[in-house]
């Protein structure tokens, strides 16, 4: 055997090369959580883009806003319709009065929604929160284990946050002027009528919780959709987090 054959024996054979190290929990911590605050992103975005049409209000059943203390107005008008001689024409001018709250309750939530401070205050708060486990969230079953817990960890904060802006839009709006020109008849009627009490009613916070529960309830269907296509989604993070087992992740 030559010289060559005997070198070519001694040689040491090339390394081997290393695949890439798995994640560490941290990592995949960091993973689920940049997942979850861009799944929220855009999930809000969804929401706003659609609550921020009127019909969105009047037609969709789930956020059409019901009009409040419509028990006590029913009363009102039963008992009205029953007084002697004008009894029947009061209860209609007074229901008049109510014929446009439909559509004003449903313009009052599309404004808050269009609002781009709504869209500013509703961000920072979510950005806010801070999540345990936020590999859980994105890996739960159903369709809204992101949004339910966002809503129940930051609800109230996104009213505080949002109150002066609905303060502010309401003081213009022709709701308050149309509301209250009804509760001064309202009362003025119900003063006349043995049974039936004069309506105290914190109009802007109702408005304010309906336009709140609206935007959520529109997120969850918007995480819903995200969660039976993750494929699609918008970020590398959240297709990871919600398309695959942690074990399956990569770095990016």
């Amino acid at each position: 055997m030559g010289c060559g054959a005997s070198q070519q024996q001694e040689q040491a054979p090339p390394p081997k090369e290393e695949g890439p190290k798995p994640l560490t929990q941290a990592e995949k911590n960091a993973i689920a959580a940049q997942a979850l605050k861009d799944a929220m992103s855009w999930a809000l975005d969804q929401s706003l883009m659609f609550t921020k049409k009127v019909e969105s209000w009047v037609d969709d059943a789930e956020i059409k806003i019901k009009v409040p203390v419509q028990e006590k107005i029913d009363s009102l008008l039963e008992k009205v319709a029953k007084v002697p001689l004008v009894g029947g024409s009061l209860a209609e001018a007074l229901k008049k009065t109510t014929d446009p709250f439909e559509e004003a309750f449903a313009d009052a939530a599309m404004t808050i929604a269009a609002s781009a401070k709504t869209r500013t205050k509703f961000s920072e708060v979510i950005d806010g929160i801070t999540v345990d486990d936020a590999i859980v969230l994105c890996r739960a079953g159903g369709v809204s284990a992101c949004v339910d817990y966002v809503k129940a960890a930051a609800e109230d904060k996104v009213k505080a946050a949002l109150e002066p802006i609905v303060e502010e839009i309401m003081s213009e709006h022709t709701l308050t002027n149309i509301w209250g020109g009804f509760i001064e008849k309202f009362n003025a009627a119900a003063d006349k009528v043995s049974a039936v009490d004069p309506i105290e009613f914190n109009l802007n916070q109702y408005v304010m919780e309906c336009a709140i529960g609206g935007i959520f309830t529109v997120m969850m269907r918007k995480e819903g959709e995200m969660r039976k296509a993750p494929g699609q989604a918008v970020s590398a993070a959240v297709r990871q987090a919600f398309g695959s087992p942690p074990d399956q992740w990569k770095r990016q």
